[in-house]
Order: structure tokens, then sequence, then C-alpha cells
């Protein structure tokens, strides 16, 4: 599960790395939040 979440958080950091500005108050909430959202919910949230 470590792993897992871990791997998944790398990826919602590479993904929201490459955003467009136009999408920086999004990101900005994603990553002062309690924890990062999962992949799945960090692309729905865009």
């Amino acid at each position: 599960a470590c792993y897992k979440t871990h791997f998944e958080q790398t990826m919602v950091a590479k993904l929201l790395a490459g955003l467009s500005p136009k999408y920086e108050v999004a990101k900005v909430q994603m990553l002062t939040g309690a924890e990062i959202p999962d992949p799945v919910e960090a692309y729905n949230r865009l």
C-alpha cells in the first residue's frame, strides 16, 4: 500500500507539473490540501 501511495503521488505531481498556467489555482489547491489526491481524483478536479 505504501508503494502504491508513493507511486500515485509521484504520478499526480508529474501531472500537475505539466499543466498550463491556466490550471494554477487547481494545482495549488491540490498541493496544499491535507493529502494529495489519487490520480483519477486529480484529473477529475481539473
